[in-house]
């Protein structure tokens, strides 16, 4: 009996692994030829999202949420599928500062912009990691523009304060939980979902 329940747990290990989606990271750096809106500049924040899922052609749904206060209003803004045969899509993000209250925010390849008010001071563009690997059920985000956890210190004898972002990242969180565990009190993300029975 032990060695068939030996013999069963590596297959339902190698099930599981076979339900693992991939997310890379890379910041861009734009250069004035390669903007894709001309509404876009050169000092936006830039990642190109890498998503790798085990399926070629899987359809999914793109949602862009915004946190303000621990309160969510997610909103669809985008369906596509994979492409390729090996289940890769690559999604470019950009976030322009407007002003003190507003953001651009631009998505390829979904061509689509959005203008959403919210405080810009101190934000920006950054990725989010997970604490284990996502499968197709999970809600995966892909990238966040957030200002960060301010946090104060003391600095000869004085009281100071800083704004980190490397540990909101590194709690390796999903972003639905920053506000309660950062005070996070506005920011946004967006939010893939594979589109499976």
């Amino acid at each position: 009996m032990l060695f068939l329940l030996l013999g069963i747990l590596p297959l339902r290990a190698q099930s599981e692994r076979t339900d693992t989606v991939s997310v890379s990271y890379q910041m861009i750096t734009l250069q004035a030829d390669s903007l894709p809106d001309p509404h876009i500049f050169p000092d936006a924040f830039c990642f190109d999202v890498t998503v790798k899922a085990p399926q070629p052609s899987l359809s999914y749904t793109l949602y862009l949420v915004h946190n303000v206060g621990g309160k969510e209003e997610r909103e669809a803004v985008g369906e596509g599928a994979l492409q390729g045969q090996d289940g890769m899509t690559k999604f470019r993000f950009f976030a322009q500062t407007l002003s003190a209250d507003t953001v651009c925010l631009y998505c390829q390849p979904l061509d689509k912009k959005w203008y959403i008010p919210m405080k810009t001071a101190y934000c920006i563009l950054m990725e989010t990691r997970p604490k284990q690997a996502y499968v197709l059920a999970d809600r995966i985000p892909l990238i966040a523009y957030t200002p960060g956890h301010e946090e104060e210190f003391e600095w000869e004898g004085r009281k100071a304060s800083r704004v980190d972002f490397c540990g909101v990242r590194d709690a390796l969180l999903h972003p639905s939980s920053w506000h309660k565990a950062f005070d996070i009190q506005d920011y946004l993300y967006f939010e893939l979902v594979f589109n499976v029975p």
